[in-house]
């Protein structure tokens, strides 16, 4: 509901007609001032506000202004509206002859606009800076508020609710195909509410308040007898009501809109509709609902969630929702009503019927027609017909959104160019002096003619300065303390901070240069510091007992302190997950390339399900590399894939045991003492250069190609047959038979006989 001072209201119940009022900056920087009397058409001048079919919970609304210029002298033909900002004001004429504006905000004109006798175009609020995608990846869990924060940044938006309910709500992932303005309605539905963009440009969040609409509840159903006239829209209606109206005198102070005046009867619907609880299902991998169901209050009018920020903490985060939604009674309805510009979405509303039935319900969607009348509903769809399925409100209502939001720019620029705009445009303010006993003056500067019917009120004292956006007796929640010098402010935006003592809970910066960073000691636990790069991805995180690196790339000479342990020093790097460093860590050969092979390889970690760590030597760009576990089982190993590999052998104090074949691709091995059993592969080739002492045990298949340094001279090895006496025996004659038999070699080999 729109704060106006009860002058506004009287006239307007008097049927005073409300006119628009326009300051328009051009694209080329050329300002124009539009007035109902001089420039616009008689008709085609609205603006409207609402989210979609539905009960609103997370929706993001938007609000549109439809504008027609007279042109029929052509005097508007030479600009070109498209880019341009409009500031927009509903104005009346009061009895006393002042005139009380509206600001209704500042509107964007994204689409071109043709020249003609009517000059029509549509003009949106800040809302359309949120129709660009969040491309930031967040490994660590965020709060909902620093969240909205980083998505204000991005799209140059300034936060105007940092205090929104269930603000520190803890997100574990935030997905990334999702657009700002749907991230926006999620965080908004944690919140219990909506989202909007304020008059001032600014991105709030407005949650539901079950306590103030349960407190009207005695109205609804009730009845207003015949002695109130059609003409009562927001009127005294404390004269000549029943007694089933016990909230007391309808005055002009209520916090709701009474609908009564109308041309043509509204659609009521026949019951009024209570939300009892909402309804988080989770999915499978192939997209299909799985059984799992989560239910917060009671079936019956329940509200379907799909809220991909609460997903890690479903339950935890419906029963934040539910405790600003479930209960609420609405009742259906829509149609066409005096002219009231005061009303806005989530207000809420009376609506009596001709039998002067009083129905309590919620605004979901209002048009206000600029000379002619106001269209109000409440879309919430019958319980026939509700799926009430919630998915953010990403329908894309300006399609050259994209085209208009800039690089982004530094969060204290956008908040300077607010504050520049807002100063600009804003009215003035009246002024209260409230003497004293003691001759002394408390002032007030107030939004409206009379200090009780002002909303912001600035109070000036001798010990304070402050200032409260809920009136005079309201809660002043910024201000100054001018004896403690204390200062109570909601955000600041600086140049220069300089500061000997700062607390805080997030902190973000561009820069912190020289002094100290201290975090954490004491009672204030372990500090923590997490690095991120340019596109937002967390690169290293350094905690009291680690520092984490993730894809990060070091230059130049690095010293990392050593560490002492028996006589010994190491450095100990350890994997993410039980996974491989691989090549996060190079070393290349003097002078080479980042693509060399000479003397290039890479160290990996990998903990094993023993829990004990084994290192990986890996030749750059080579298929293979060789590991060797530690200690505990002391095996070496080849691996070609991350999923298996083939060990070698173990490696003992003065002992190598091989499981597999050593091939020396024609090199030599020098110095080698066998013990047990030794394999050769067949046509192996083995130089010795010393004596080879069997020790009783046999050869077998051996082939002796060449035989050198046999005594003190080189003797070379014969081909040749050696004839011999094989047998020699007695015959039956008693003489002597003799057998022959052959002898033959090939390079100094007996090969056969």
């Amino acid at each position: 509901m729109k704060n106006v001072s009860t002058a506004f209201k009287q006239a307007l119940a008097n049927g005073t007609p409300v006119y628009a009022r326009a300051r328009i900056t051009l694209s080329d920087g050329t300002q124009l001032e539009l007035t109902s009397e001089n420039d616009f058409f008689i008709n085609g001048n609205s603006y409207s506000e609402g989210g979609s079919d539905g009960f609103m919970l997370g929706e993001t609304i938007c609000k549109t202004i439809n504008i027609s210029i007279d042109n029929h002298d052509e005097r508007f033909s030479e600009y070109d509206f498209y880019k341009s900002q409009i500031i927009l004001y509903s104005e009346i004429d009061l009895d006393n002859g002042i005139t009380e504006p509206i600001y209704e905000g500042i509107f964007t004109v994204v689409d071109s606009v043709a020249p003609g006798d009517i000059i029509e175009f549509s003009a949106y609020d800040n809302m359309y800076k949120t129709n660009t995608n969040y491309t930031t990846i967040h490994n660590t869990a965020i709060t909902a508020y620093t969240l909205l924060s980083n998505i204000c940044a991005k799209c140059e938006l300034t936060l105007g609710t940092a205090n929104f309910k269930n603000r520190n709500f803890s997100i574990a992932k935030v997905p990334t195909d999702s657009t700002c303005r749907d991230l926006i309605g999620y965080i908004a539905q944690i919140a219990g509410g909506n989202a909007y963009i304020t008059p001032q440009g600014a991105l709030a969040i407005k949650s539901y308040d079950l306590t103030t609409y349960n407190k009207i509840k005695d109205i609804n159903g009730g009845n207003i007898d015949d002695n109130i006239t059609d003409k009562i829209n927001g009127g005294n209606l404390a004269d000549g009501m029943t007694d089933t109206i016990t909230s007391g005198a309808l005055d002009y102070s209520i916090n709701y809109h009474i609908l009564c005046d109308f041309a043509s009867d509204p659609e009521i619907a026949t019951d009024d509709i209570t939300i009892t609880g909402l309804i988080f299902e989770t999915e499978s991998e192939s997209g299909e609902t799985s059984t799992k169901e989560y239910l917060v209050g009671e079936k019956g009018y329940t509200l379907k969630v799909e809220n991909p920020l609460i997903a890690d903490d479903i339950l935890n985060g419906l029963n934040l929702i539910a405790e600003n939604v479930v209960g609420l009674t609405v009742r259906p309805f829509s149609g066409s009503f005096a002219p009231n510009p005061t009303i806005e979405c989530m207000d809420t509303v009376l609506v009596i019927d001709r039998k002067y039935n009083t129905h309590q319900s919620l605004v979901t969607g209002f048009t206000y027609n600029y000379l002619g009348d106001c269209e109000v509903e409440n879309a919430t769809k019958s319980p026939e017909k509700n799926a009430a399925v919630y998915s953010s409100n990403a329908s894309a209502v300006y399609q050259q959104a994209k085209k208009l939001v800039e690089q982004n720019k530094a969060e204290w620029e956008q908040a300077v160019e607010g504050l520049d705009t807002t100063i600009k445009n804003s009215s003035g303010l009246y002024e209260t002096k409230e003497v004293q006993s003691d001759e002394s003056i408390v002032y007030y500067f107030h939004d409206k003619p009379l200090l009780d019917e002002s909303q912001l009120v600035i109070k000036i004292a001798k010990d304070a300065i402050g200032i409260s956006n809920t009136g005079k007796d309201g809660l002043y929640d910024v201000g100054i303390n001018t004896i403690t010098g204390t200062a109570i402010l909601k955000e600041i935006y600086t140049i220069g901070l300089n500061a000997d003592y700062i607390k805080t809970g997030s902190l973000s910066a561009n820069r912190i240069q020289g002094g100290i960073l201290k975090l954490g000691g004491q009672n204030n636990g372990y500090g923590e510091i997490e690095v991120y790069n340019s596109n937002d991805v967390l690169v290293g995180n350094w905690k009291n007992s680690s520092f984490e690196t993730y894809s990060a790339n070091f230059t130049g000479n690095i010293t990392i302190g050593d560490k002492a342990l028996q006589d010994r020093y190491w450095v100990e790097i350890n994997g993410v997950d039980n996974s491989y460093l691989g090549e996060n860590i190079q070393f290349l050969a003097n002078g080479s390339s980042n693509n060399s092979t000479t003397y290039d390889f890479t160290i990996g970690m990998q903990e094993d399900s023993s829990g004990v760590i084994g290192a990986m030597f890996n030749l750059t760009n080579r298929a293979n590399f060789i590991g060797i576990n530690g200690v505990n089982n002391r095996s070496f190993w080849y691996q070609r894939t991350a999923e298996s590999h083939n060990t070698l052998g173990e490696i003992e104090a003065d002992t190598i045991n091989s499981s597999v074949n050593f091939d020396m691709h024609g090199n030599a091995i020098k110095n080698v003492s066998f013990s047990g059993n030794v394999s050769f592969l067949n046509n192996t080739n083995i130089d010795y250069y010393s004596n080879v002492n069997m020790h009783n045990f046999g050869v077998e298949n051996l082939r002796i190609n060449n035989i050198v340094g046999v005594g003190s001279q080189d003797k070379q090895p014969i081909t040749a047959t050696f004839p011999y006496v094989k047998t020699i025996t007695e015959n039956a004659d008693g003489g002597i038979d003799w057998t022959y038999g052959d002898l033959t070699f090939e390079n100094g080999i007996l090969v056969g006989y």
